[in-house]
């Protein structure tokens, strides 16, 4: 019914016109995946990561970081300031990155993981965690860790 002529759009971002949120999530190396080896079975890591809102506009927005649940079959722990991340967390970011330091611990079910992913997307996005509609998502980061 009508045509983006390069406008800003948000939420969600359309093909043609400027995107006003960008999001980067990665590892304290620059890395989208981490392999984690040679853990006690009852030990906490911390893993730094680094949650960035690159913004082209340079403003402040909200993000939702959460577990892609289906990629976690085994339950792998992923906490945040001692709570485990199952559903999504708010983060009002300025522009830059931020660092954030998780917690990560085996859970009950298994001793190995592989692809565990985080994803982190813009709110009105948060209805395609688990996979559903991927083709549609554009403002989004993912990170995974194998154990």
């Amino acid at each position: 019914l009508f045509r983006p002529w390069g406008a800003p759009s948000r939420c969600i971002w359309e093909t043609g016109t400027v995107r006003r949120e960008q999001i980067d999530l990665h590892f304290d190396n620059g890395g989208k995946h981490l392999e984690l080896t040679n853990l006690a079975p009852d030990s906490v890591t911390p893993v730094t990561v680094a949650v960035c809102n690159s913004s082209p506009e340079e403003a402040v927005f909200d993000y939702k970081l959460n577990m892609v649940h289906s990629s976690n079959p085994n339950a792998l722990v992923i906490s945040s300031l001692g709570d485990p991340i199952t559903e999504p967390r708010d983060y009002i970011l300025p522009p830059g990155c931020t660092n954030v330091v998780l917690e990560v611990m085996r859970g009950p079910i298994a001793y190995a993981y592989s692809e565990v992913k985080l994803r982190m997307a813009v709110p009105c996005e948060s209805g395609f965690w688990n996979g559903i509609g991927m083709a549609r998502m554009y403002d989004h980061s993912d990170i995974t860790f194998t154990m």
